[in-house]
């Protein structure tokens, strides 16, 4: 869950020139992604009032991303992308400790199996999106091109999803990357700065046509939501004026 809080630290960073500015406005509650990291965040968001133990759905650290309430930050989430799911995994298993569904160590359910994530603010940007994607929920994933075995890697190195904006026929986002536990990659950017390196890249794409996710919140794109793939070049600058763009109308299967 830590690496999803790009898609809220930039209003929420405690000590940052516009979280500053927003305590000013709307006071302390709004500093909750903490400078002293992971473990002072959990401890804070575990004594406020943003997470409901009774009715975890209804928590206030989903509902204002989701913009079912009111939030000067606006929509941050879809129901069943990558963010809603981690916050609310990580917000049952809260709310399954305070009830007791957690009594012991046998209850807890298994340690995730998954790729490590790091977030970043490395931008991907799909262009002049068709109108069949439009409002809908949209996931990449990003493949590295293996210059020694000279295919791309079997797994992907980042992801990333959000709705697409089908007014502005575009698609953007930060990318989370990928990297198995153990791994020389997984080291790197746990000691420090997780980025990815110029190069050649393929990103695949899958868009929730039947809007499956919005009704199951655990469910997950495949193969049956797969609309094509698109090679890029990314040069993945830090920031929302430096994206690695790709031409939606040159995604093919």
């Amino acid at each position: 869950v830590w690496a999803m809080r790009f898609r809220c630290m930039n209003c929420h960073t405690e000590g940052t020139p516009q979280n500053d500015k927003n305590v000013k406005e709307y006071g302390p509650r709004v500093a909750w992604v903490k400078k002293g990291g992971a473990r002072e965040t959990m401890d804070y968001l575990l004594a406020s009032k943003l997470i409901d133990p009774k009715q975890p759905e209804q928590s206030l650290l989903l509902q204002k991303p989701l913009g079912a309430v009111k939030h000067e930050g606006g929509i941050k989430f879809a129901a069943g992308d990558q963010g809603y799911k981690a916050f609310r995994q990580w917000i049952e298993d809260v709310a399954a400790l305070r009830t007791g569904k957690y009594a012991t160590a046998a209850d807890l359910p298994p340690k995730d199996a998954g790729p490590l994530r790091f977030g970043t603010e490395e931008w991907l940007k799909l262009a002049d999106t068709p109108p069949a994607w439009g409002d809908k929920l949209l996931q990449v994933d990003v493949y590295a091109w293996d210059a020694k075995a000279g295919a791309w890697e079997p797994k992907p190195v980042a992801s990333s999803d959000r709705v697409v904006w089908g007014k502005g026929k575009l698609w953007q986002h930060t990318v989370t990357l990928l990297a198995e536990p153990g791994s020389e990659r997984a080291k790197r950017w746990s000691s420090g700065k997780p980025a990815l390196p110029p190069g050649r890249y393929l990103v695949k794409v899958y868009v929730d046509q039947a809007g499956r996710l919005k009704s199951d919140w655990t469910a997950t794109l495949g193969d049956a939501d797969y609309v094509g793939q698109v090679e890029v070049r990314g040069a993945w600058k830090d920031g929302y004026n430096a994206m690695t763009v790709a031409d939606a109308g040159n995604v093919r299967k």
